[in-house]
């Protein structure tokens, strides 16, 4: 009887959220299910009425994810949004079809007169409402509920896309300040701030939240610029890292011309970047493409080449000859979506290394053909440097020469340093932490790629220059972004928008917005918005070249209270050296990458509990059981997070098997029937440890061998000191009694083994997996283009373009296909891509493969935390494409995960 209470509360606990109305905190919502006929409400009231529309929906539109649009003849109708249905979680878990009937539609109007609607759902529907007067409490509590739907949808929709949230955020804040609701969060829109260290580490690649956060804060600030009346605040007081001995290490010439605070990826040898650009074009240029799969592409490739002025083709056959002896790729940051400080060092073996570089300059020049554009020689540290910029920063590149060494750069900065560092004084070379870094990958091991972030490098991200110019600068950008989104209201409300003056007076923008407290601000040139400081975003002025003279007394306030963290929790960076060798295996066109990185000297004390709940290294593993394909095993501790947990061991094994059912991906319970779908187990030895904390262990009765059958189908075996959990008792059997521990000759506190995953059962698993997101980031893009129709009354043809010039990259599709405007069954148009699957389930396309599956082949992985040092070594088998012969481009940019727009077949 006590058994069968529990169950009965569990089910009740599962079923009641999901028989709960959707609206039921907020009066006057509609039930929309069941609905047969088109009805809806409209309620006069200023500076916008909101109304509501009940549209039925038959089986098929129910399950349409696009092609809902809201619009009207007369232009009075703004701001649509269709609520999404109130999710079943258990009833679509235990296959009741829970499919909504009808549709919910809430909008904002302007006038008295009847409202003519035209709804797409995607089925045309055409209802007239006559707006009514009501009281203001009526109008005001349908306004919370389209508020409430308005924010959700915007949350749904950037849950599952990939682009940044600027139209979004730019909505829901402007139109609840308009109408006098609550003022938006970046929590509701389901975006998390990041929160110190992690908004320090953000800063190397620009992260989307930092954004997100500092448009909001323009929006929803009313204060007048502030005057730069603080100096400068004194930088975080780091501790210098302690200096290993050891013996005088041999570095390369090229690392002595490198200034220290830049980072540092050093290439080497010509057929390295001929191997590093060939893998790079197998996958569109953009190394991330190989693993993750991004739905827009900033282009940064070529942005970042054609600022500095090189010719990828002309360089590509200049590194080819006899000219060049070293090449490296230096930077202060890799900010390069908005503009890089960042350059090019070449160690020349002749002179004609000067004379090509100058032959691709002065090409750059001849392709603009623009005559504002300044070619000249100026003098740094009593040093000829050529220069060449244009007004918006598109092109800025200086070239500067020492002897054998050419430096060609964004940033005036660097140049300084760059001669600064000329006799060696002063580079990375001679610094003790990189020479220490030489004895740890010495020169010997000729790696294929040598990367090196110096500590000095990263707490340049933490400077007063850096900290408060990026502030700056995402105002800046944002600036521009919220111009344009309010534009394109302005445009659709009908208002005066030219100016920043009729879009404040519109209540388009915030009273005070306009100029910075540095004094730039947002100006037209030649038809583009560009930063009077800046310039054009894309190829911002890199901030060390940026002069900060003065700070508000917000900006010193924010940067003290962040050196405060650094201060007093994280009093120093430490350095990170990776270096990539490949070697060639047996098979056609297989290969080996041999990676080791390093963080040393590593100070533990200040990743928390993160570096804590790791235990000591082991000289023993456990064995995994047979048909293991994935098999991973760490020493583990409770640590700061558990301090009661003793040092044990986890594994975790999956078998070459296949699922045991097909994955719902689409479903609430969708990490239920991961684990449930995947053939694996999870265990701890000579403890339980960490698994004793599940609460699995209920109503269980261990039989006489040792299994007990648990909760939600999960199964667990306990024997001589191992406790193994599984939902499958076939694989728990293949485990039970079989594992034990064994020595090995290297000890280890975290052991990865990973087979060919795409000649194993567990392919089709892996497949669907990759392509149901692949297919929602897809599909995400085409609501974006939606969005802009519903929302900006802004016509589908036009939506695409739109779309890129808004995010500033352009939309891609992430299954492989083109966005094209195609006959819904209605015959209206709708985005759609030309590689989305065909009817209505949206199934597994044949042939369809992983983008990791194309090329991985098999991993070996051990990491170690010991003497003050974190090692990671890895070995990685790859299954390379057929090459031609061709001449490759040079990869100096692609390294840093960028993306071309039409890649070489290569």
């Amino acid at each position: 009887m006590p058994t069968r209470r529990l169950l009965l509360s569990l089910c009740l606990a599962l079923l009641l959220p999901a028989l709960r109305p959707a609206n039921a905190q907020i009066r006057g919502a509609t039930q929309i299910r069941g609905a047969t006929q088109i009805r809806g409400e409209a309620l006069i009231g200023e500076p916008f009425g909101v109304g509501r529309v009940l549209a039925p929906l038959d089986a098929v539109d129910a399950e349409a994810e696009i092609g809902r649009l809201l619009q009207d003849d007369a232009g009075r109708v703004f701001y649509p949004v269709f609520a999404a249905p109130r999710k079943r979680p258990v009833l679509n878990f235990l296959g009741v079809d829970a499919k909504p009937r009808a549709v919910e539609i809430f909008f904002l109007f302007r006038g008295t007169e009847p409202l003519a609607l035209d709804i797409r759902t995607p089925r045309p529907q055409t209802v007239r409402i006559t707006p009514q007067t009501a009281d203001p409490r009526q109008v005001r509590q349908l306004l919370d509920v389209w508020r409430y739907h308005y924010v959700a949808e915007a949350r749904a929709r950037l849950e599952q896309a990939d682009y940044p949230p600027i139209a979004e955020i730019y909505l829901t804040d402007t139109l609840s300040r308009r109408l006098d609701l609550p003022a938006v969060t970046l929590g509701e829109l389901g975006i998390d701030p990041p929160n110190e260290p992690q908004k320090t580490l953000d800063f190397l690649s620009g992260a989307d939240k930092l954004r997100a956060a500092a448009m909001l804060e323009t929006l929803q600030s009313d204060a007048a610029p502030q005057p730069l009346d603080r100096p400068v605040p004194a930088s975080v007081e780091w501790i210098p890292l302690p200096a290993p001995a050891a013996p005088d290490p041999q570095v390369e010439q090229i690392a002595m011309h490198v200034p220290a605070e830049c980072f540092y990826v050093r290439f080497g040898a010509y057929d390295h970047y001929r191997w590093l650009n060939r893998l790079l074009n197998d996958y569109g240029g953009d190394i991330q493409q190989m693993v993750t799969l991004r739905a827009h592409s900033y282009d940064m490739h070529n942005r970042s080449t054609r600022q500095l002025c090189l010719n990828p083709t002309d360089l590509r056959e200049l590194l080819g000859s006899q000219a060049v002896a070293d090449v490296a790729l230096i930077g202060r940051d890799m900010f390069q979506k908005e503009g890089a400080a960042v350059g090019v060092l070449l160690q020349a073996r002749n002179d004609l290394l000067s004379r090509d570089i100058l032959a691709q300059r002065n090409e750059v020049l001849e392709d603009f053909g623009d005559p504002t554009i300044v070619d000249e020689t100026i003098m740094i540290a009593g040093k000829e440097v050529r220069r060449i910029v244009s007004p918006d920063n598109r092109l800025r590149s200086y070239y500067a020469r020492d002897g054998r060494f050419h430096l060609v750069t964004t940033s005036r900065a660097i140049v300084e340093s760059f001669f600064a560092c000329a006799d060696g004084a002063g580079s990375l070379g001679a610094t003790a932490d990189f020479r220490h870094a030489r004895t740890l990958m010495p020169l010997e091991r000729e790696d294929t790629i040598f990367v090196y972030l110096s500590s000095m490098f990263l707490q340049g991200f933490v400077s007063p220059q850096y900290q408060i110019e990026l502030g700056r600068r995402l105002k800046a950008v944002t600036d521009m972004e919220l111009i344009q989104l309010a534009r394109l209201s302005a445009k659709a409300e009908g208002v005066p928008g030219d100016t920043i003056e009729q879009l404040i007076e519109a209540d388009l923008l915030p009273a005070n917005f306009g100029r910075q407290d540095d004094g730039s601000g947002v100006i037209v040139a030649d038809g583009l918005l560009v930063d009077s400081l800046r310039g054009a975003r894309g190829s911002f002025l890199p901030i060390p070249d940026v002069e900060l003279t003065g700070v508000t007394a917000h900006e010193e306030a924010l940067y003290q209270q962040r050196a405060e963290f650094y201060n007093s929790q994280w009093r120093q960076f430490d350095p990170l050296m990776i270096g990539v060798k490949r070697y060639a295996l047996p098979g056609k066109d297989m290969e080996r990458l041999v990676i080791d990185a390093n963080v040393s000297p590593f100070d533990e004390g200040k990743y928390g509990w993160l570096a804590s709940i790791l235990g000591p290294p082991v000289a023993q593993r456990i064995t995994p059981a047979a048909g293991d394909v994935i098999n991973l095993q760490a020493s583990v501790r409770g640590g700061l997070l558990m301090p009661s947990i003793p040092p044990h061991q986890l594994f975790l094994g999956v078998q070459d098997a296949a699922p045991l059912l097909d994955p719902a991906p689409n479903d609430l319970f969708r990490v239920l029937r991961l684990l449930r779908t995947t053939p694996g187990y999870l265990g701890g030895w000579p403890k339980p440890g960490y698994l004793d904390l599940l609460p699995v262990g209920l109503l269980g009765q261990r039989d006489a061998f040792g299994f007990t059958r648990l909760l939600l189908g999960l199964w667990r075996w306990e024997g001589a000191g191992f406790s193994v959990l599984s939902f499958d008792r076939n694989v728990l059997d293949q485990v039970a009694g079989k594992v034990r521990p064994e020595a090995t000759e290297d000890p280890a506190q975290v052991l990865l083994s990973v087979g060919d995953l795409s000649n194993s059962r567990l392919s089709s698993l892996i497949d669907s997996m990759y392509f149901t997101r692949a297919h929602q980031a897809s599909i995400g893009n085409a609501k974006l283009l939606q969005m802009l129709t519903n929302q900006f009354h802004v016509s589908q043809a036009e939506a695409l373009t739109l779309a890129e010039d808004l995010i500033g990259a352009d939309l891609v599709c992430t299954l492989g296909g083109e966005y094209e405007l195609q006959p819904d069954r209605y015959e209206n148009a709708q985005w759609r891509s030309t590689a989305w699957p065909v009817g209505p389930q949206g199934g597994l396309p044949d042939g369809y493969h992983a983008q990791a599956m194309t090329w991985f082949r098999g991993l070996e992985l051990r990491l170690n935390k010991l003497d003050g040092r974190l090692e990671l070594h890895a070995e990685l088998d790859m299954q390379r494409k057929p090459n031609d012969p061709a001449p490759p481009a040079l990869p100096i940019f692609e390294w840093l995960g960028v993306k071309k727009k039409k890649p070489a077949d290569e």
